[in-house]
């Protein structure tokens, strides 16, 4: 049965079958596919923060950093405390994860600055009037996997879980809520 294992493996899903069938999905103008230059570079997605060096996208950075900061703002008008969470994405932890991303064709596999937004967050940490939690150590440190789905690189429910505990264990260390049940 090993044997016939990659002949047979297409009908084991009758999805998998169908899709191989259809067209490659088409990114939605606007979110997946635009068009910025950066040092006389056109990159055609958004995955260009990745493959600049931090003085060149600062400004897109810094763009996002106002509307944060506006979000923090409007928080504390109603009352609530803000906490920016910088989530990475599963490529930045693991060579494992989500092995059939749809979307890895607009990306290369290890950009040169694939990390250059957690160092403009952990710059301007001491600027902000609220706090900002990295959760790349964590992601780092966990074996646990899958964490993401197979075909796309959103969280999974095991995941969300990991993420919701280790923000739980972020607040609670710092007194703003009971312990994290686990």
């Amino acid at each position: 049965l090993k044997l016939a294992a990659p002949i047979l493996s297409p009908f084991y899903r009758p999805v998998d079958v169908f899709r191989r069938f259809q067209p490659p999905r088409t990114p939605a103008p606007g979110y997946l596919k635009f068009e910025v230059a950066i040092d006389g570079v056109v990159e055609p997605n958004r995955w260009f923060i990745l493959r600049h060096p931090l003085e060149k996208t600062r400004p897109f950075l810094d763009a996002t950093l106002s509307y944060v900061r506006e979000i923090a703002r409007e928080a504390r008008a109603v009352g609530s405390e803000f906490l920016l969470v910088v989530p990475p994405r599963y490529f930045q932890w693991s060579d494992r994860e989500c092995p059939k991303d749809w979307a890895a064709y607009m990306r290369d596999l290890n950009e040169p600055y694939e990390y250059a937004y957690f160092e403009f967050w952990d710059d301007i940490a001491d600027e902000v009037d609220f706090p900002i939690k990295s959760l790349l150590p964590e992601f780092r440190a966990t074996d646990k996997f899958p964490l993401v789905f197979e075909r796309d690189a959103h969280w999974n429910p095991e995941g969300n879980r990991f993420v919701a505990e280790a923000i739980a264990d972020y607040l609670s260390a710092r007194g703003r809520i009971g312990g994290a049940p686990h």
